[in-house]
């Protein structure tokens, strides 16, 4: 493995709301007030959408960059619809949307589109995951 990261989460006793850190930043998650929490930040699946969505508009900016295109402000949207996989799993459907300010050709568009779908935590999502959970 060449990148590791660590992240580290704090729960609150007696609540869903949580604290999480890399080190350097902080974000408050929690679960919405009908499944218990008190919705004072993003429940997980939300933060996982966000991380998607600021790879892949970091990756626009970045292509749009190297083409020295400037696009203005970069918007994403992104939507979930997750159901029954195979045995335990789940399947989800992700729809993506971006836009940008400044107007572009197909073939810019076309380019920059490409790289987003390129972006490092697309490719880590469709990727390969082990996951080992212990206590310390």
């Amino acid at each position: 493995m060449a990148t590791l990261k660590t992240i580290t989460i704090t729960n609150k006793a007696n609540s869903y709301e949580s604290r999480i850190t890399n080190g350097r930043h902080v974000v408050i998650a929690d679960e919405p007030e009908d499944l218990g929490g008190t919705d004072k930040g993003m429940d997980p699946v939300d933060l996982v959408l966000a991380g998607l969505a600021e790879c892949k508009v970091v990756t626009v900016r970045a292509k749009a960059n190297k083409l020295g295109v400037e696009l203005g402000e970069i918007r994403a949207s992104l939507s979930i619809e997750t159901g029954k996989g195979e045995g335990r799993s789940l399947a989800s459907n992700v729809e993506v949307k971006l836009d940008w300010d400044a107007p572009t050709s197909e073939e810019i568009t076309e380019k920059i589109l490409g790289a987003a779908g390129r972006c490092y935590v697309h490719r880590l999502l469709q990727g390969s995951f082990e996951i080992a959970t212990t206590k310390k």
